[in-house]
């Protein structure tokens, strides 16, 4: 039987994710760029921009929202963080 790669997540596959969010964090004259992906705690860091820097529903935006979504896609995802 032949041997098969388990295929790794890329930084780049993330980004591309990340993608679908941005309209509706312009929407709320925000946005967010995907800094560093950790392959081995599963942990993607992200920066907040604009106005998510500083909502105060911002956390629950990351979690309930873009976790839960990179979650459910890719499940080597384990949490995403922001480092603002």
């Amino acid at each position: 039987m032949p041997k098969t790669s388990k295929s790794k997540l890329t930084l780049a596959q993330i980004k591309e994710a990340m993608t679908q969010f941005i309209p509706y964090l312009k929407s709320h004259t925000g946005g967010l760029e995907v800094v560093s992906w950790n392959s081995k705690t599963g942990t993607v860091e992200i920066k907040l921009q604009g106005a998510c820097y500083s909502c105060i529903l911002a956390s629950i935006t990351l979690k309930e929202v873009i976790e839960a979504n990179l979650r459910q896609k890719y499940p080597e995802v384990k949490k995403v963080i922001t480092i603002n």
